[in-house]
């Protein structure tokens, strides 16, 4: 049985969350996935099949079938390759991009030692892969914002953008406050799947995510 990965788990937690899956609508998106990769096994050996007998028999022409077959062979495999290229307005993450919406959440605002969160649980992953370490502290601030939310009595299953956007409209969070958050999701949501994340974004969730997380624990404190 294949062994599944930190940051497979932290995308399907995600989709899970953001689908507000149930759980035999999670058992069929597992069936769908284990279906996804037999079809490509399949093809795989399929193609590999087909080159192997073409290679017994020399005569027939190999060059350009050959190559054909061996593209078809590779291809069910280069999708996440694929979704990882940069595209125009896409699928990179930048510690300029994330510094920036840092600042409008917490500027200048000096946050006491004491008030950080040293167990958040991403930053013991933090270390080991930038695309781990956004998705990890996404993850802790979408629970203290669901956790904000239901202190307003907001719908438990609101897209956590729109809860964003309510905390600012009943003036919990600022303009810019809000538009930080939301800049920080989305940037977790495309590490989750696979966008090129520049390597100084462990460092970064390190230290300015442990401030936002206190900033948006003393939230909490404050509007019980």
């Amino acid at each position: 049985m294949k062994k599944i990965d930190k940051s497979e788990i932290l995308v399907i937690l995600i989709y899970i969350e953001e689908n507000n899956m149930s759980r035999l609508q999670f058992l069929n998106f597992v069936k769908a996935l284990s279906s996804l990769t037999s079809l490509k096994i399949s093809i795989t050996a399929i193609s590999i099949l087909l080159i192997i007998i073409r290679l017994i028999w020399p005569n027939i022409n190999i060059d350009s079938i050959t190559l054909g077959l061996l593209v078809v062979a590779v291809l069910p495999w280069l999708s996440p390759l694929i979704k990882s290229v940069e595209l125009p307005g896409g699928t990179k993450v930048e510690i300029r991009n994330l510094k920036d919406a840092s600042d409008k959440i917490v500027g200048d605002t000096p946050i006491p030692s004491e008030q950080l969160t040293p167990e958040a649980s991403y930053l013991e992953i933090a270390d080991i892969d930038p695309n781990l370490a956004l998705v990890g502290l996404r993850i802790e601030i979408e629970r203290r914002l669901r956790t904000l939310g239901s202190q307003f009595n907001f719908p438990i299953n609101k897209p956590l953008r729109q809860i964003i956007l309510d905390l600012r409209s009943d003036n919990v969070i600022t303009h810019d406050v809000a538009n930080g958050l939301v800049v920080l999701t989305r940037a977790g949501n495309s590490a989750a799947h696979g966008a090129w994340v520049e390597k100084d974004v462990a460092d970064w969730a390190i230290d300015s995510g442990r401030k936002i997380l206190a900033y948006l624990d003393q939230l909490l404190k404050d509007n019980k």
